[in-house]
C-alpha cells in the first residue's frame, strides 16, 4: 500500500553509529583481552577506531514511491526499483527494509535518519497504511 508520489532523504543516523562503533569496541576488546598482550591495546585500538569511523562515512540516499512502485537512489547511481521482502521489520523508532537476500539489500531508517519526525511517520504510513 502506498499513497501519492513521495520522497525522502534518508541520511545517515547518529544513534546507529554509536551502537555500531560500541560494538566494534567491545568486539576490539574482547579480542585483545584474549591475547594477553596489554601493549596491543595502545597499537590496535587507534587503527581500529580509523576504521570505524572510515567505514561509517555513508552517503545520503534517497527513497521514494511513484505511481510505478517503491524505489531507491544511492549518490552517483540511477533509481533503482525495489520490492520489499519479507525479511523487512518494523519497530517504533526504527524500520528494516530488505528487498532482497543479502546483508547489503536492506536500508536501516532510524527516526533521526530523517531530517523530521513527521517524515518518518509518514514513510511508515506510506509503507504500512499506519503509523
Amino acid at each position: 500500500m502506498h499513497a501519492s508520489p513521495a520522497e525522502w532523504l534518508i541520511i545517515p543516523s547518529r544513534q546507529q553509529r554509536w551502537l555500531d562503533a560500541g560494538l566494534a569496541l567491545l568486539l576490539l576488546m574482547l579480542f585483545l583481552t584474549s591475547l594477553n598482550g596489554h601493549w596491543l591495546w595502545f597499537a590496535v585500538l587507534p587503527a581500529c577506531l580509523m576504521f570505524v569511523v572510515l567505514v561509517h562515512t555513508a552517503d545520503p540516499m534517497r527513497l521514494g514511491v511513484d505511481r510505478d512502485g517503491w524505489w531507491i537512489q544511492r549518490e552517483g547511481q540511477e533509481q533503482t526499483r525495489v520490492n520489499w521482502a519479507a525479511g523487512s521489520i518494523r519497530r517504533r523508532r526504527m524500520l528494516l527494509l530488505a528487498w532482497g537476500f543479502w546483508p547489503w539489500q536492506v536500508i536501516r531508517v532510524r527516526a533521526d535518519s530523517l531530517r523530521d519526525p513527521e517524515q518518518f511517520r509518514y514513510l511508515k504510513y506510506c509503507l504500512y497504511g499506519s503509523v
